[in-house]
């Protein structure tokens, strides 16, 4: 009984432990892209519904810059939702990824901005 005891503390320990370096990246470093109806680079390439996207698109985006995205999320922002059925319009939702520093570049020319320079609410 003794020794399950210790087991479990040194695998809660090394549990806790490792949790502690997996902090959630701050929005000042995020690379942000407006969706559009159909013109993003990765358009024919990355179904939008599904609930993998964001695993999709990290995989797309790693295979066109050869560049590990550390973390990718999508949201939706109301305000930014156009009606209107042209490739160019906006669907509402918002890209936001995080890649290691120095690498931005590759981002930056697919048309992400950088969070930190956009008045984001």
């Amino acid at each position: 009984m003794k020794y399950k005891l210790q087991l479990f503390l040194i695998a809660f320990m090394a549990t806790v432990s490792c949790n502690k370096d997996s902090k959630p990246p701050k929005m000042e470093d995020a690379l942000v892209y407006s969706e559009t109806q159909c013109a993003d680079p990765w358009a024919m390439d990355v179904p939008r519904t599904g609930k993998d996207f964001n695993k999709q698109l990290k995989t797309w985006l790693h295979t066109k810059t050869k560049i590990a995205i550390l973390t990718a999320k999508r949201d939706v922002i109301p305000e930014k939702i156009r009606l209107c059925a042209a490739c160019t319009c906006l669907t509402g939702n918002t890209i936001y990824v995080w890649v290691p520093d120095g690498s931005e570049q590759a981002f930056l020319d697919m048309g992400f901005k950088r969070a930190s320079e956009l008045q984001l609410d």
